[in-house]
């Protein structure tokens, strides 16, 4: 299946006084969920989901990671925070949205 996408988001000081972004963009489009996976690369990272409680019936859901704390990403040593945002498809089930949230962490609150 095919659908999901996941964007970016950087910021560097500068940018984050001012409370803007520096660059924002797709990594991937409509592609599926193990590349889209792939991309997001959330492991060690604490992932957010777009509304809390999380909702699985809401079909307009993302999941954000960040890594502020982390230092895993290339920009982290040049000072630029970038997150990135796992979306999903709005025709995929609840429940393949619930087994999406839990894999990443995420606790569901229906």
């Amino acid at each position: 299946m095919l659908g999901f996408s996941v964007t970016y988001e950087r910021w560097d000081e500068e940018s984050l006084e001012c409370g803007d972004t520096d660059d924002r963009g797709y990594v991937v489009e409509n592609v599926s969920l193990r590349d889209a996976l792939r991309e997001f690369d959330s492991r060690g990272l604490q992932v957010e989901p777009s509304s809390w409680p999380y909702d699985p019936a809401c079909p307009y859901g993302w999941f954000t990671a960040d890594n502020t704390n982390d230092g895993t990403r290339e920009f982290y040593e040049q000072g630029i925070q970038e997150s990135r945002s796992l979306h999903l498809p709005r025709d995929i089930t609840t429940s393949t949205r619930r087994r999406i949230a839990r894999l990443l962490g995420v606790r569901v609150g229906r």
